[in-house]
């Protein structure tokens, strides 16, 4: 099994979501998609739950673990931490966003131009945190 596999390669198997009983519908958020195809081969491995903690080879590159549980397990947290990197850009880059809002707002050029720039930049800190700078 490779370590990074790629994330399109989850979609070109159209059963990657499918379990005996169930399956689930793709949401093309990968990280969410390989929690859902985890859980889908955990019912797809073994039909109890109870069953889920039994030592099984994952059932693609996508899942990590030894068993379903700890396929679920490692793919839930996978996600959390892409997701709260993803959090710390967007901070990072509004803070970067309300510095340079800071200094056109200061450092005024005139024209239609300058105007426009801050109106946009704050347009897009309000639609990003729903605040006016």
């Amino acid at each position: 099994m490779t370590s990074n596999p790629k994330p399109d390669s989850l979609y070109e198997n159209n059963r990657a979501f499918d379990a005996y009983y169930y399956s689930f519908g793709i949401t093309k958020c990968y990280p969410v998609d390989v929690v859902l195809h985890a859980v889908a081969k955990a019912g797809k491995a073994y039909h109890n739950t109870s069953e889920w903690g039994e030592q099984c080879e994952p059932w693609t590159d996508h899942l990590k673990g030894d068993c379903p549980i700890d396929w679920i397990w490692n793919a839930a947290a996978s996600a959390a931490e892409q997701f709260r990197q993803l959090a710390g850009q967007r901070d990072d880059l509004m803070a970067a966003l309300k510095e340079t809002l800071a200094f056109c707002e200061a450092n005024t050029f005139g024209g239609d131009d300058t105007a426009a720039l801050i109106a946009k930049a704050r347009a897009a800190i309000v639609k990003a945190t729903g605040s006016t700078p």
